[in-house]
């Protein structure tokens, strides 16, 4: 299963996983409890990716997660959530063996007061590993 399908499929994230930060009309933050997911892979330390992914070569993925609630209990719960599934077992892809991910970092809350009221948040970070099935 996908990053993001098994997301979707966990108790209560379904529509609430995006790969931006939620903006109405007019452009501001929208008011709600939501995930940010962000996947990565190994880059070169000049701000270009590694190679591009061969189907016999290995590679380490890395999942940024950011819990947006509008209370601090909200964003600790969906974190949670997210944490549950992500961590639930390997991500499965066609033809690749991919590791179990691990949770590498999980960042103290923070709270985004540029909107009234304002908007917490909880940064979390993962990594797996992809290689040859």
């Amino acid at each position: 299963m996908a990053t993001e399908e098994r997301m979707l499929a966990g108790e209560g994230l379904a529509g609430r996983v995006f790969d931006a930060a939620r903006l109405d009309a007019k452009g501001g933050l929208v008011r709600d409890n939501y995930l940010i997911i962000r996947i990565t892979r190994d880059s070169l330390g000049d701000d270009r990716l590694a190679a591009p992914q061969l189907p016999d070569s290995d590679a380490e993925y890395y999942i940024d997660v950011r819990a947006v609630a509008t209370t601090p209990a909200g964003a600790r719960l969906l974190l949670t959530s997210a944490d549950a599934q992500l961590l639930e077992g390997p991500l499965l892809v066609r033809q690749r063996k991919c590791t179990r991910p691990v949770c590498d970092v999980i960042r103290p809350m923070d709270t985004d007061m540029s909107v009234t009221p304002p908007l917490f948040y909880v940064d979390a970070g993962y990594s797996f590993g992809s290689r040859r099935a």
